[in-house]
């Protein structure tokens, strides 16, 4: 039975092996169809490469990029998608993940995801400042300027019909109901119109914080942060990372800290 386990085990080992190795022939060989510009060959062999090596995060970035070169924006932000769970899963390199926030946000921006890709801009320039990677930092917030340009030209139906603060006061009322899914559509509206304002974010990260959505409300908290921080507003900066501490370390929040 003893030499059995064994025997199992290390039949099991050599398998992983195997398959690392073909992982990596894929690899190497996707790389050479890329310099060659054969974007369709290398995400063939890279989609092979995944499925030796599912949890390899070099293989998922590359196939993302190589998304990217042909053209297929929606492709490769869900690639950026995978890659920044796998990253959150597997490893607490920030800078990998500012780097594939910021990959991502490039993507959104091809398809006028403007919105979403300023979130993605906001986070992945707060996490260059905690490193002081400040030539990453000041390249992040260049396109930040950028995409809040593009998204000012943006026209919107809606806007003609509603103002800012009539989509703020809608979704304070629906907060105040505990109608948080409710609270949350309209906060995003001004937040269509208003991508600057952190008030906005804070709102729609308590109604998500008490959909139980924590991870979403610590996107909207860290964006509020930042833009806290640029507007030197430090006193209102402070009480919004101490509202990041609490989600980080499951605890309850004040409703009243949010509106």
């Amino acid at each position: 039975m003893f030499k059995f386990i064994i025997l199992l085990t290390s039949l099991l080992l050599f398998s992983k092996s195997a398959y690392a190795d073909q992982a990596d022939f894929y690899i190497q060989r996707a790389k050479q169809k890329i310099q060659y510009e054969n974007y369709q060959g290398a995400i063939e062999d890279l989609t092979k490469a995944s499925y030796m090596a599912p949890n390899n995060l070099q293989i998922h970035i590359l196939q993302a990029q190589t998304r990217e070169k042909t053209g297929n924006f929606k492709a490769a932000v869900a690639g950026y998608d995978f890659c920044i769970n796998l990253v959150s899963t597997n490893t607490s390199d920030e800078a990998t993940r500012a780097f594939l926030l910021l990959s991502r946000a490039r993507a959104k921006k091809q398809i006028n995801n403007y919105q979403s890709a300023l979130e993605d801009l906001r986070i992945a320039q707060e996490l260059y400042k905690e490193q002081n990677d400040f030539q990453n930092c000041k390249k992040t917030a260049e396109l930040i300027n950028i995409v809040e340009s593009c998204l000012n030209k943006q026209d919107t139906v809606e806007k003609t019909f509603l103002s800012t603060n009539d989509y703020v006061q809608l979704a304070k009322e629906a907060f105040k109901k505990n109608d948080f899914q409710e609270a949350i559509l309209k906060i995003t509206k001004a937040l269509e119109v208003d991508s600057s304002n952190p008030l906005f974010y804070k709102i729609r990260a308590m109604s998500k914080a008490n959909l139980e959505d924590y991870e979403g409300a610590l996107l909207d908290f860290q964006n509020a942060s930042v833009i806290y921080q640029n507007q030197n507003d430090f006193n209102k900066y402070e009480k919004t990372r101490q509202m990041i501490l609490k989600i980080k370390n499951n605890q309850e929040l004040n409703a009243k800290e949010g509106i």
